[in-house]
């Protein structure tokens, strides 16, 4: 049996990626196999194995944790008081507007420089509101078309 057909029967039976990691190095760092045979064999990028392989020689088995698992348990970002309440009263005021806009919103009128991401882990603990009903002139009901085009540049 090969080492590629002998790795793909072993990836079966892994139940932890650093076990996966581990069994991609293995050879590398026992029997002095090269990163670049070695990527040939498992089908991961030479210098991702590289790298693994060097991670593991200077930090040992810690070295193949993921580094962005210690990253996921941050807390969210806290907004200042007016910038939060203004993105809930936003979300509140047109409940369909993408995160992204709000985050335009907000770089435009305060300056404040945030990310749709972000603002997601912000407004998952509020309600989804209700859209409340705002009484607009709509274009059709102007008589006059230079006021209707007045009326739409005044409100951009």
């Amino acid at each position: 049996m090969s080492a590629q057909e002998d790795f793909e029967h072993i990836r079966r039976q892994f139940v932890d990626p650093i076990q996966h990691d581990y069994e991609v190095i293995r050879p590398i760092v026992l029997f002095a196999e090269t990163a670049a045979e070695r990527s040939r064999q498992t089908g991961v990028e030479r210098t991702v194995v590289g790298d693994k392989a060097r991670r593991f020689v200077l930090e040992g088995m810690l070295g193949l944790s993921d580094g962005r698992a210690e990253a996921a348990g941050r807390k969210g970002q806290s907004y200042p008081t007016a910038i939060a309440e203004y993105i809930v009263y936003v979300k509140q005021l047109y409940p369909p507007i993408h995160l992204r806009e709000i985050a335009r919103i907000l770089q435009r009128n305060f300056g404040y420089k945030t990310n749709h991401h972000t603002l997601k882990r912000f407004l998952e603990p509020y309600d989804t509101p209700i859209q409340l009903e705002l009484d607009l002139t709509t274009f059709a009901a102007f008589a006059d078309a230079y006021q209707a085009r007045w009326t739409v540049v005044r409100m951009a």
